[in-house]
């Protein structure tokens, strides 16, 4: 089990998250929970992320933390997948060209989980570097970055 240390804006707002922990509607994290006064998991730093990730050319792909860095927020590359997770337009928002930094796949890809995500890469030209002991993702499967990664 993981704790999370969390600052709550109110006691309203602890009531909320309480409720919710209470009838283990723990699927996602509500944004009155995720809020930050760095600028993450907010509306705006979404909206950064989304247009980054739509600039993302077809056949290539960008890390969790080049999106971040990209968006404005260069240490909150675990917001990125928070953000991506929660993608209004799956098919307008590519999120599935964001990969870890070593080029494994996510395996929470939010739209059919990390093979979905392998497919869509190869049908777009994206090459993979076979498996290594000890390489996580799809099977360790890994984008080839060397080749593949966007350089903005």
């Amino acid at each position: 089990m993981h704790l999370v240390a969390v600052a709550f804006a109110s006691a309203a707002a602890y009531r909320r998250h309480d409720v919710v922990m209470r009838r283990g509607e723990v699927n996602h994290i509500p944004s009155f929970v995720l809020r930050r006064h760095n600028g993450c998991m907010t509306g705006a730093f979404n909206a950064r992320v989304y247009e980054v990730v739509k600039s993302i050319p077809k056949g290539q792909v960008a890390t969790y933390g080049q999106v971040a860095a990209l968006a404005g927020n260069p240490r909150n590359a675990r917001f990125v997948g928070f953000a991506l997770h929660a993608n209004p337009k799956p098919g307008v928002i590519p999120c599935h060209r964001v990969v870890f930094r070593d080029g494994s796949l996510a395996p929470g890809f939010a739209f059919g989980g990390p093979d979905r995500q392998r497919q869509l890469l190869e049908e777009e030209g994206v090459r993979f570097l076979p498996p290594q002991a000890g390489q996580s993702g799809d099977e360790g499967w890994r984008v080839d970055l060397d080749h593949c990664q966007w350089q903005q």
